[in-house]
């Protein structure tokens, strides 16, 4: 066995380390008064004097080949950061102050360490010396005199405090804590710390744990803790305050715990007051009952004036930061809004600029319509040219309360409830907190900039002030837009001969816009955002009643013919002799009564949309001219010989099956394949119940302000009956039954004739069902021809229209008859 000279142990392992040493070696064991000792990797004793086997009490044998916790037992958790730290980044530790009670010896010690790494031959560290020089026993609450603690450590801790300071001065916050526990402890001994901070904004505390896991949550929200009243607010000296385990209990009950659960028997409190406020608490505690000297006090004072630099410095920076990216947010969105285009193309980058400094889950604009009382949302980041909007009654909802009040309004989630369908939709999307700002211009239109966060309390005062400015951004680029609108309006309507008559132009339909937010619906929907783009001729099925012109409508919006002129034709409402004149137009002279030439809806929809409704009831005649036009976009005028070229997109639109009048060699096919080039089904009412409710505000809103009759409400009663009627004349239905309940009301409560849906509704009688199978019956012998001689209508002594009727009423499908 290699040994100290005479005076220690020491295993084989020092042969491998004496020479790497050289005279290292022999200065390292000869040092006077001092313990020595080698550690292995694993933080094993490979070589020990016998001065330092006295002072851990143990003998010197029993060290070789035990780690530092089989001998020193708690102990050891104190030296082991620094030895881990010398063996990881190959630097040395000096002037490590260590005061503990060790294993066997009753009284705590006070020791001055230093740590060397000593390396192999490849230049790893393989191994730590370490030098330990005695400062005294002492007993609890017996300081050390100032004159025992060497002079070099004073020069180190000097040193350590202003490298402390320059740390303060950092700017990263992360940095900032993740350095601070190491540079406390080479200034003044402590196991570990707390740091307590407060936030003046939100009035809560927060704490921080130095050199030990805490979680989260230590201290709860209130106004004021525990641990703030140690000091004295009015005396400017109460700095530091000694804390004992008795004085524990004077503390937050978390905290409280944490100090027990850590053996902590003695906690020096240092207040963290700047000039203008209290910021906090730094709290350094000691497992061993040793009182903090004086010295020890007034360092801890440095360290706290450091941290209140540091934090400081640190919140001028932040909010200097702050203040810069709300200038900066507000000039790129002025950038953004300047471009001048409609604002709903602009919204998604104005959403994606707020998200940068005021984080939220969604962004949503909700216009308030002042006819029908409908929220119109739109949702911000998901805008495309033809932008698509859900409607919610706008009634008692908290939107509603922002944009009447015109201030700006912060929910939160337990807030967040109510009747109102659109506040459903809010909370079904997760939403916790929502911020909604007014935003008003033109003829005092109103709506709201609504942001919606997952998270509690995700708005704060500042993040309002800041969306104030926004707004008026916003409402100034949306009235802008207005204008745009408005002047793009006057300028078609000065076209020349293109320009169609008024009732014509106009978006006149059943209502203002497709209203209803159903899976079918949003599918007939997507299916038009698909096509619309491209100029693919669309064939729009679908019972009578079901909003196909409106559809028709979208298609055109929403493509690149916007701009130019959607012209429209029903095909079944002018006689078959006229037909043509009005689709292809005619010569002066054509036929009697052609007194001037007349311009015909295809060429009056040139690089526009031409909407043909009831295609299907186009005579056979005229047929081959209309495929002619599909295939080769020319044609001539009636009774004229000049072959004029239009580029027209068509949309055409029917309510029967073109396929089986395809059969019955009353529909060429032809056409109809060119026709069928994408088909969307428009959902009829009964399939889509959930939209009756928005459909009945919406046209309730509508007669009774043509009316003039203030109704404000509905019975529930009501609503239910007309959700389950089944509607078979679908909207156009609902719309008049609705206008006639408008007009037998007298008061504010709407009264809906019910007793008409009861005598409207089917018989589920043995009498029905026989007409039902007799109308299959005939249907299957005519091959599902109804009209003609041989037709269904004939042989069951009716009318084409009346049996058509009661097919639909008995619901009579394809299938049935097949």
């Amino acid at each position: 066995m290699s040994s100290w000279p005479e005076n220690g142990v020491a295993n084989e392992e020092t042969s491998v380390i004496r020479p790497q040493l050289g005279d290292l070696w022999n200065e390292f064991v000869q040092v006077s008064g001092a313990g020595l000792a080698i550690l292995d990797e694993q933080l094993r004793y490979v070589a020990i004097n016998d001065l330092l086997a006295e002072m851990n009490g143990i003998p010197a044998d029993a060290h070789i080949g035990n780690t530092i916790h089989d001998m020193l037992g708690d102990c050891a958790h104190k030296i082991e950061p620094p030895l881990r730290k010398v063996l990881g980044e190959g630097r040395p530790v000096f002037n490590y102050e260590l005061n503990a009670r060790l294993p066997a010896n009753d009284q705590a010690g006070h020791w001055l360490e230093h740590y060397i790494p000593l390396r192999d031959e490849q230049g790893r560290v393989r191994w730590i010396g370490a030098i330990v020089i005695d400062l005294g026993s002492r007993k609890a609450g017996q300081s050390v005199p100032d004159w025992q603690v060497p002079t070099g450590a004073e020069t180190s801790r000097q040193q350590m405090l202003l490298a402390f300071t320059r740390l303060a001065l950092s700017r990263s916050l992360h940095r900032f804590f993740a350095e601070l526990p190491d540079a406390m402890r080479q200034i003044i001994l402590h196991d570990f710390g707390v740091l307590v901070l407060a936030d003046s904004e939100t009035d809560t505390f927060g704490a921080f744990g130095l050199g030990i896991d805490i979680g989260t949550d230590l201290l709860s929200r209130e106004e004021s803790t525990a641990v703030l009243h140690l000091f004295d607010r009015n005396k400017a000296d109460d700095i530091v305050r000694i804390l004992a385990v008795n004085d524990f209990a004077y503390l937050d009950a978390k905290l409280f715990a944490v100090l027990l659960q850590n053996r902590v028997k003695q906690a020096c409190c240092i207040a963290l007051k700047s000039s203008e406020r209290k910021l906090g608490t730094l709290i350094l505690c000691r497992t061993d009952p040793s009182g903090f000297r004086e010295t020890e006090t007034e360092l801890a004072q440095q360290i706290g004036s450091g941290i209140i630099l540091a934090i400081e410095n640190l919140l001028a920076h932040k909010a200097l930061r702050g203040e810069q990216a709300k200038v900066l947010l507000l000039n790129r969105v002025n950038s953004v809004l300047a471009k001048g285009k409609e604002f709903l193309k602009l919204a998604p980058a104005v959403a994606k600029l707020v998200r940068d400094v005021i984080p939220y889950d969604r962004a949503s604009l909700a216009v308030l319509d002042q006819k029908s009382r409908l929220l119109n949302v739109y949702p911000l980041e998901q805008l495309t040219e033809d932008p698509e909007c859900q409607a919610f009654p706008a009634d008692e909802s908290l939107v509603d309360f922002a944009v009447h009040g015109r201030e700006p309004q912060v929910f939160a989630h337990d807030e967040l409830s109510g009747d109102s369908s659109y506040m459903q939709h809010i909370v079904d999307q997760g939403t916790r907190s929502l911020c909604c700002v007014p935003l008003v211009w033109g003829k005092n239109e109103l709506a709201t900039l609504t942001l919606a966060s997952n998270q509690e309390d995700a708005f704060r005062q500042e993040n309002v002030d800041l969306l104030k400015q926004v707004a008026v951004q916003v409402a100034l680029a949306l009235d802008n837009s207005a204008a745009q609108r408005e002047i793009q309006q006057l300028k078609q309507k000065l076209t020349g001969e293109k320009i169609l008559t008024d009732h014509e132009i106009r978006d006149g339909g059943m209502f203002e816009d497709i209203i209803g937010q159903s899976c079918q619906l949003r599918q007939a929907l997507a299916q038009v955002k698909i096509v619309a783009p491209s100029d693919a001729t669309v064939l729009i099925l679908g019972e009578t009643g079901t909003g196909k012109e409106l559809i028709a409508r979208a298609i055109h919006r929403a493509s690149g013919r916007r701009e130019a002129v959607f012209a429209k034709l029903n095909c079944a409402a002018i006689p078959t002799g006229l037909l043509e004149s009005e689709l292809f137009g005619h010569e002066k002279g054509a036929f009697t009564g052609a007194i001037s030439q007349k311009v015909g809806r295809l060429e009056l929809a040139d690089n526009g949309t031409l909407f043909l409704d009831e295609v299907g009831d186009i005579a056979l005649e005229l047929q081959p001219k209309l495929l002619r036009v599909l295939q080769d976009h020319e044609f001539e005028r009636l009774g004229g010989t000049r072959t004029i070229h239009v580029n027209v997109r068509l949309v055409a639109a029917t309510n029967r099956d073109l396929q089986h009048a395809v059969d019955d060699k009353q529909f060429r096919s032809d056409l109809f394949y060119r026709l069928k080039v994408f088909p969307i089904q428009a959902p009829p009412l009964r399939e889509r119940k959930e939209d009756i409710p928005l459909l009945v505000h919406y046209f309730v809103k509508k007669f009774s302000r043509r009316m003039n009759k203030p109704i404000d409400s509905i019975p529930a009663g009501s609503m239910q009956a007309l959700q389950e009627w089944d509607w078979p004349g679908n909207v156009r239905e609902l719309e008049n039954f609705i206008e006639r309940s408008v007009i037998l009301t007298a008061s504010s409560i709407l009264i809906v004739p019910l007793e008409e849906l009861e005598k409207a509704k089917p018989l589920d009688s043995s009498l029905e069902a026989l007409e039902r199978d007799r109308i299959i019956h005939v249907l299957r012998k005519t091959r599902g021809i109804i009209a003609g001689v041989d037709g269904a209508a004939v042989r069951l002594g009716m009318k084409r229209t009346t049996l058509q009727s009661r097919i639909t009423r008995l619901r009579i499908f394809l299938e049935d008859f097949r």
